[in-house]
């Protein structure tokens, strides 16, 4: 074959080599695109995750916080009872400590008087309350 007819056959696969290659590149190049729109795209949704999980975060937060103030004025309230209970408790042990001083006092009188009428002859009948 001649030279000539091979310069038709050499630009022919030239050409074809350079469609080859520009068809890789251009893949190539579409690819890098969507890799990097795909990038985009997931760092949209990433940071659309972080904001609502960081919404999300908040709301339970303050959900937390207004629980917390609730149950601390229930603390409050419930430790507000306790001390009137106790004061309430207190005055009442010490109305049953002077009654049974009281008591006892009255006890020791009675008996003193019984022994002093005794000494001049009179006798009581038995003591009344019961024992």
């Amino acid at each position: 074959m001649n030279v000539g007819a091979w310069v038709p056959i050499a630009v022919a696969v030239v050409s074809l080599l350079g469609t080859v290659y520009v068809g890789q590149q251009a893949r190539q190049a579409n690819e890098r695109m969507r890799q990097r729109n795909s990038d985009v795209e997931l760092a949209k949704l990433e940071r659309e995750a972080a904001r609502r999980a960081s919404e999300s975060y908040e709301r339970i937060v303050d959900r937390l916080e207004r629980e917390q103030e609730r149950t601390r004025g229930t603390v409050e309230r419930l430790q507000d009872q306790l001390a009137k209970e106790q004061d309430s408790s207190n005055s009442l042990r010490n109305q049953v400590n002077t009654l049974q001083q009281q008591m006892i006092s009255q006890e020791a009188i009675t008996s003193e008087l019984r022994r002093l009428l005794a000494t001049h002859g009179i006798d009581l009948p038995a003591d009344r309350r019961g024992r």
